[in-house]
């Protein structure tokens, strides 16, 4: 039975749920901020404890070479030198930061982009580990973000990964036909941020920019780019995105995003309830029990 949904609601709002907003940087590695942004919320709601994980290494051993105790399912180093996108984004990198010489092999690891059903099975195999443990890219613009060079003792483990059904019944997307009262892929979304904490989700960012606080892509897109949702605000109303008929879109979801402090509001958006590319909402439930 659906029960009734408060107005707005964010967990930000909710001492030591949300973790800081942090920047991916020159690497394709939202997806795992996503993912941990979800897991450290669960974490944090179990045990009264805000703790930072590490990214990177989520992100190295679900992509590096078998013998250096990755997953060589979802990789072949073999691809190196054909992929010229990838190309495309080391020169980016060498541009943002003229002063690092990134080492290509290590850099197309990070920079391999995933999904949430990437985390799963990393985080299956190998657990997580604090950020300290393996901190992410040092920003002095001296050095590049290393390999992770051993397996190391988990500080956290998977207990479940929960995802709502993909499809013209349950993701993320307005059902045109629908009012926003009616949407049953909104009203499950929102019970599931409620009910359990920040969800992964999925989106292009065709129309997300730094300088921009709002977001909203009115057609189909390939979703490029994962990020988390902390909440939602019925009332919201656009300032730059509109309707058919000239009114100011309303209702969104608050975004947290993986590009640093100073883009969007803080590092945060909203996102438009009839934005047609927000998909695969899902909530990584962390296994606090070390006896597991």
């Amino acid at each position: 039975k659906l029960y009734a949904l408060p107005d707005t609601y964010d967990w930000r709002l909710q001492d030591g749920i949300v973790s800081d907003i942090r920047d991916q940087s020159v690497y394709g590695t939202c997806w795992t901020f996503g993912s941990l942004a979800s897991y450290e919320s669960s974490w944090a709601r179990q045990t009264n404890n805000k703790v930072d994980f590490s990214e990177r290494y989520l992100a190295w051993l679900n992509y590096a070479d078998a013998e250096k105790g990755g997953n060589p399912i979802f990789y072949d180093s073999s691809s190196y030198e054909e992929d010229s996108s990838l190309e495309e984004e080391l020169g980016y990198a060498k541009e943002e930061y003229p002063s690092i010489k990134f080492t290509p092999e290590i850099f197309r690891i990070y920079d391999q982009g995933g999904f949430n059903i990437f985390a799963l099975n990393t985080m299956l195999r190998h657990g997580v580990v604090l950020e300290e443990q393996a901190p992410y890219f040092d920003f002095d613009g001296n050095s590049e973000m290393g390999s992770v060079e051993s397996i190391l003792p988990p500080a956290g483990a998977l207990h479940d990964l929960l995802i709502l059904p993909i499809g013209d019944e349950a993701d993320t997307k307005h059902d045109p036909e629908n009012d926003l009262d009616d949407s049953r892929n909104i009203v499950l979304t929102k019970r599931l941020i409620q009910d359990n904490g920040v969800i992964f989700v999925t989106s292009a960012t065709e129309e997300m920019e730094a300088e921009n606080k709002e977001g909203y892509n009115p057609s189909d897109a390939s979703a490029n780019h994962a990020t988390s949702l902390v909440g939602w605000d019925d009332s919201y109303e656009f300032e730059t995105y509109f309707d058919e008929n000239g009114n100011s879109l309303q209702g969104a979801w608050i975004l947290r995003n993986s590009w640093g402090e100073d883009a969007g509001d803080g590092g945060y958006y909203y996102m438009a309830y009839k934005d047609a590319t927000l998909s695969d909402p899902s909530f990584f439930v962390a296994e606090t029990d070390s006896a597991r």
